[in-house]
């Protein structure tokens, strides 16, 4: 009898023959694969706010090209939900929302008549009202101190990082200024390509804008709250639009002016007016063409034609796309032709718009509205028995 190749007693007849150890396959071969180490995905978890209400609302950077959008939309929701739960809530939703602190007026003291005696009542209407307006003062700060924590709650680990970094993070933290916390945050994340070359930064901005395009499934309200964010970015990190010396010289030409003749405040506003011509062609550009194809030939064939119909601001072009109405013409149904049966097909236009457009078709009965189905009543094809006007034909027997 032989010996095992490990020196040891050959198996017996009909004993299974060994498992082969981690790492080799049957054979002696070494299985390269058995000795990599499986590693699990683990999904990275979403951030999600401290606040319940507003979780799904915070200041986060995994999207760059997204930061826009979700400043804005988060500090809408932030001011939404400081309006609803806070006391004297108009004051600070309204701060939230333009990044600064808006207070009630001072009381002004009660004017003395002619001889200098003040009306006691008046007096005495004035000290309430300075009481009131002291104790409304503490609310509003309260509410900046509630508003500070509610803001940081809502940044990722990434964006508090940063704030970190801010040369005023820690008299913020400590004054609790929830508007001047906002501008950092808003900084952070308008400013995430701030470490490429300057040009190639601004370019990248600006091309995001001429190359963004309204889907089907977009409103045209969500179109231009992006288009917004987008321009802001741009200016934020120091861009401008519509300043090219052609476009403002053409507006100053259109006002009998020129660049030596133009006062300061005259080029101030010539330049503001380009600059809305800018983004409102920009706007118009990137509609939906599905929805909108149309209207933007209009707007070329009468500019064409000495007619200049372009909206003049970013809201106009808003207003317009918002506005527009587009009706499409329904194609005609395609005829099916049988041998031996005669096709019969009426259309009756419930009515046309202004332009002449067909609004909508209705088949006659007896028509050509299903070309597949065959009338038992008439034998031809085209509609259901329910639907015939046809003499009845009966069917030829099969046998």
């Amino acid at each position: 009898m032989g010996t095992s190749p490990t020196g040891g007693a050959p198996p017996a007849m009909g004993a299974l023959a060994p498992a082969p150890s981690t790492g080799e396959r049957r054979g002696g071969r070494p299985n390269r694969f058995n000795n990599r180490p499986y590693k699990k995905k683990v999904a990275t978890k979403k951030f999600e706010g401290r606040c319940e209400e507003l979780k799904d609302h915070v200041y986060d950077m995994t999207k760059p090209k997204e930061t826009a959008n979700d400043f804005t939309t988060t500090t809408t929701e932030i001011a939404e939900c400081i309006g609803r739960k806070y006391k004297l809530r108009n004051y600070t939703k309204r701060s939230i929302e333009k990044m600064t602190n808006i207070t009630p007026p001072r009381l002004a003291p009660p004017q003395a008549d002619e001889e200098g005696n003040i009306d006691e009542t008046d007096k005495e209407i004035w000290r309430q009202e300075v009481a009131a307006f002291v104790k409304d003062k503490k609310i509003l700060e309260t509410n900046s101190q509630n508003a500070h924590s509610l803001i940081c709650g809502q940044c990722s680990e990434e964006i508090r990082a940063k704030l970190l970094s801010m040369p005023d993070h820690d008299n913020i933290s400590t004054s609790g200024d929830p508007f001047r916390l906002l501008k950092n945050i808003k900084t952070i994340m308008f400013q995430f390509q701030t470490t490429k070359y300057m040009p190639q930064a601004i370019h990248e901005c600006k091309r995001r804008i001429y190359t963004h395009k309204q889907d089907q499934d977009t409103s045209v309200a969500d179109c231009f709250r992006t288009f917004k964010n987008n321009v802001e970015v741009v200016e934020h990190n120091g861009g401008t639009f519509g300043l090219e010396e052609g476009l403002v010289e053409s507006n100053l030409k259109s006002n009998g002016l020129t660049f030596t003749t133009a006062t300061s405040a005259q080029l101030s506003a010539t330049q503001a007016s380009a600059k809305e011509q800018t983004l409102a062609c920009a706007f118009l550009m990137g509609a939906d063409r599905s929805r909108y194809a149309r209207l933007i030939e209009d707007l070329e064939n009468s500019f064409t034609q000495g007619a200049d119909k372009y909206p003049k601001t970013l809201v106009d072009a808003y207003k317009l796309l918002a506005n527009w109405k587009q009706h499409e013409a329904k194609p005609a149904p395609t005829q099916q032709h049988t041998p031996g049966a005669t096709n019969e097909l009426a259309f009756a236009n419930i009515g046309e718009d202004e332009d002449g457009v067909v609004l909508a078709n209705i088949g006659s009965r007896g028509g050509n509205e299903h070309p597949d189905i065959q009338c038992y009543r008439c034998q031809r094809f085209g509609h259901y028995a329910s639907d015939c006007t046809n003499d009845r034909i009966d069917r030829a027997p099969r046998w």
